[in-house]
């Protein structure tokens, strides 16, 4: 078995770690939407839309000013203090 986390930002790799072994909890100050937050366990944007409980198809996210297609996110990682923009698409009139 594998387990693969990160630590201040670094990757780390464990190999033949017992069964009990759970990596240490991290987590991250990043300026979401111009306010700073705490995040408790995002790894990615991915993670990070399941933490603050964002859902749905219309919502768009940049980081450090580039944004990010939704086909990334999974792969996009998160650092301390990133600065994040999500923006929720929404339709009327």
């Amino acid at each position: 078995m594998q387990a693969a986390f990160l630590l201040n930002g670094v990757r780390l790799f464990i190999l033949g770690f017992p069964p009990d072994f759970h990596p240490p909890e991290r987590t991250l100050k990043l300026i979401i939407n111009g306010q700073e937050k705490q995040i408790e366990s995002s790894r990615n944007l991915t993670e990070l839309l399941q933490e603050l409980d964002i859902t749905g198809p219309h919502v768009a996210i940049a980081l450090n000013l580039q944004v990010v297609p939704r086909s990334r996110y999974d792969e996009t990682g998160l650092n301390e203090g990133d600065k994040v923009e999500i923006v929720h698409a929404v339709g009327g009139g």
